[in-house]
């Protein structure tokens, strides 16, 4: 969820207009020191969002001086390094045998979701439509949902700081994998994906101002706002808007995709830091905030966990 590529044009003034028109914004994104009594070590959690546009920001003082002084780097995964057999890849997207979408939506949910397609012309490739997976039409939802919100892939915030780290020499360290995410993701239910396919189609022009106004509030780092509802996608005081299967989608959402994974990445953080790797440890920032997130597990454990500014 996530993403803005501002559009750049060029145009005549002078020196004066030009340097305000170039000043960037400081982000000031949630950052966290862990620190343990009897140990020297010190690992730093940042709480990234998956796409981004930085070309007219620059990181707080504070997050440059955790990235210098963290001899390792440690993010989700490592894009760069994909090296999945492209037929493997491919064959993860597509129904097999003679399963086909039509089996996975109603009519009137089928004919929404292609007319979706058609309407917005949406690139398929030399894809088959009725083969391809409720998995591969929810990325390619989000991936225009993206697009339309002004932000990008590319530019996630964990993606620039591993490619900054690589530049520099820094050791990277992969916390889950692309085919423990893929897996993940795979095993979702039908219900999930048919109910997020639907609502995202329904209401499209509130999600792309929501993945706007993400960008925003990860740059504000407003850890008092960020901490409600335990990051979940779903606001207890919204529950009258939505209908029971919205509930159950979103519920399922959060038990397999963020709270299980929140104790993992937890786990592999001790690890690191047991093993005195001064790392600067990168996940979703939903992964860290609220009473399940990363930061309560590890203030549980014993460590002394402290925002810095």
């Amino acid at each position: 969820m996530l993403f803005i590529s501002l559009v750049s044009i060029t145009a005549c003034g002078s020196k004066k207009n030009n340097k305000e028109e170039n000043k960037k914004e400081i982000a000031t994104p949630l950052l966290y020191e862990v620190t343990k009594e009897g140990s020297n070590n010190k690992i730093y959690i940042l709480g990234t969002i998956h796409v981004g546009e930085l070309s007219n920001i620059e990181f707080a003082d504070y997050v440059k001086k955790s990235f210098a002084d963290s001899h390792y780097v440690a993010a989700e995964v490592d894009n760069e390094d994909n090296e999945n057999d492209i037929f493997e890849e491919f064959n993860k997207m597509m129904y097999q045998d003679d399963d086909n979408i039509k089996n996975h939506l109603t009519e009137e949910q089928y004919s929404k979701l292609m007319k979706f397609i058609d309407d917005n012309d949406l690139d398929m490739g030399f894809f088959e439509k009725d083969k391809m997976n409720l998995n591969y039409y929810s990325s390619l939802i989000i991936q225009f949902i993206s697009e339309k919100s002004g932000l990008n892939m590319e530019e996630g915030i964990d993606n620039y700081f591993v490619n900054r780290a690589k530049k520099e020499g820094k050791i990277f360290m992969e916390i889950e994998s692309s085919d423990f995410q893929d897996s993940l993701l795979l095993n979702l239910s039908d219900a999930y994906y048919v109910n997020s396919i639907i609502s995202a189609i329904d209401n499209i022009d509130e999600e792309i101002e929501g993945v706007k106004q993400m960008f925003e509030s990860w740059k504000k780092g407003d850890e008092e706002e960020l901490w409600k509802d335990d990051g979940s996608i779903f606001k207890e005081e919204d529950r009258s808007k939505y209908s029971e299967e919205d509930i159950k989608a979103a519920q399922e959402f959060d038990e397999k995709v963020l709270y299980s994974r929140n104790l993992t990445m937890t786990d592999k953080l001790e690890e690191f830091f047991n093993n005195n790797y001064d790392t600067f440890f990168m996940v979703g920032q939903d992964h860290v905030v609220g009473n399940k997130g990363i930061v309560s597990h590890l203030r549980q454990r014993g460590y002394k966990v402290e925002k810095l500014k």
